[in-house]
């Protein structure tokens, strides 16, 4: 490998992490904890369950933000992107799983859905029982909520892109 190809494979890898990992991690917390301080303006003392608790909220936020993620990813991959990823960083056995999930639109939207919880709300709720469901005021837990929605988003996205476009490589015939 050429100096200048291993120059314009890392390019691509960063450019790659950067429009789908940084930038949709930035949104999504951002918008998440924006939507949170809102949520509870003046709140001292929300709850982990029961009404107005965050438990149910964190549940429903790591379902949509990758049932939604999915939806721009799922229209948005052109079949042009299929080679402009270094398919080495994903792991095979996982990805073609998720292939076979997110083979269309609706499917994909409940599987990753899915991910979501089981990969991100249920540990987190698991730990926060464990440290005794711990109240929090409103800006603290739009702080939270806004890394949470983050977290999510920044290490699901690329995987749905990894997976889109395995996807076409697969369809295509042209699998590495």
């Amino acid at each position: 490998m050429t100096r200048f190809n291993r120059l314009r494979t890392n390019w691509e890898s960063h450019t790659f992490l950067i429009k789908h990992c940084l930038i949709p991690g930035i949104f999504n917390g951002l918008l998440n904890g924006i939507l949170a301080i809102y949520t509870y303006p003046k709140a001292t003392n929300i709850v982990m369950w029961g009404q107005d608790a965050y438990g149910i909220d964190l549940i429903f936020t790591a379902f949509l933000i990758p049932a939604i993620s999915w939806l721009f990813v799922f229209s948005i991959i052109p079949d042009r992107e299929v080679g402009a990823v270094p398919m080495r960083n994903f792991i095979v056995s996982v990805m073609s799983l998720m292939i076979r999930l997110s083979s269309s639109r609706g499917i994909g939207l409940f599987s990753w859905g899915a991910v979501g919880i089981l990969i991100f709300s249920v540990p987190i709720l698991i730990c926060l029982q464990a440290l005794g469901s711990p109240n929090m005021n409103g800006i603290n837990y739009a702080i939270f909520k806004g890394v949470f929605a983050a977290t999510i988003s920044s290490i699901l996205q690329p995987i749905m892109v990894g997976v889109r476009i395995q996807y076409f490589r697969a369809i295509s015939g042209k699998c590495p």
